[in-house]
C-alpha cells in the first residue's frame, strides 16, 4: 500500500518590525478645553466608564540617542520601550491627545504602549488625566515642578517617579509595560 505524503511543517513565523510611523487614535468624546492645571486639557462632552480606552498615541518611533528637543515636541514624546520613543514633530498639527495633563491623582492609566484608559468612571465635563509616572522614565525629557492641586501632590515631577513604591502599589496594571519589567 502507499504511504502518504507527509505535510510539510509550517513556515517559520516571520516576526515584523514595528512600522516607524503609528496612528494616533482618540475618543470622539473627548475634547480640547480651558484647564486649571496647565491652561489646556482634555474634557469628555459624555461619560467614559472605568476601563474604556480614551486614547491610541501615534507618531513616529525614534531610537533614544536620534531625540532632539528642537525637532520633536517634548508634549507630543513617551518612552515606547526600553530603546525607542514614540514623538511627533514641531512642523505636525497637534491633536487632542497633546492636552492631556498629569495629575497625582489621576483618572487614566496605560493599557500597553499606547493605549489610554480610565482608571474609574469619568463624568461629562471632567478633564481626562495621568501620572506621568506611568510613562514616563526620562528626566532629560520631563522635569518640572508639579501644581496639579491633588492631595497626594507630589510637589516634583521626575522621569524617576514611576520607581516610587507607593506609585508602583497604587498604578499597578497601568505602567508603560517596558517600566513593569524594569
Amino acid at each position: 500500500s502507499a504511504v502518504p505524503p507527509q505535510e510539510a511543517p509550517p513556515a517559520p513565523r516571520q516576526m515584523t518590525a514595528l512600522p516607524a510611523r503609528l496612528p494616533k487614535w482618540c475618543d470622539p468624546r473627548l475634547i480640547r478645553a480651558p484647564s486649571a492645571i496647565h491652561g489646556v486639557g482634555v474634557h469628555t462632552t459624555a461619560p467614559i466608564a472605568a476601563g474604556e480606552g480614551v486614547m491610541r498615541w501615534g507618531g513616529t518611533l525614534i531610537g533614544d540617542v536620534d531625540y532632539d528637543p528642537a525637532v520633536h515636541r517634548p508634549r507630543a514624546t513617551t518612552r515606547y520601550d526600553a530603546t525607542r520613543f514614540l514623538t511627533s514633530l514641531w512642523d505636525e498639527p497637534e491633536t487632542v491627545d497633546e492636552a492631556l495633563n498629569h495629575r497625582c491623582e489621576p483618572n487614566c492609566g496605560m493599557a500597553d504602549e499606547v493605549t489610554v484608559v480610565a482608571l474609574r468612571d469619568i463624568a461629562a465635563g471632567e478633564e481626562l488625566t495621568t501620572d506621568l509616572a506611568m510613562w514616563m522614565a526620562d528626566d532629560e525629557i520631563y522635569t518640572e515642578r508639579c501644581g496639579c492641586g491633588a492631595a497626594l501632590c507630589r510637589g516634583r515631577i521626575t522621569g524617576h517617579d514611576w520607581r516610587l513604591p507607593e506609585l508602583q502599589t497604587r498604578y499597578k496594571g497601568y505602567f508603560l509595560p517596558c517600566l513593569r519589567l524594569l
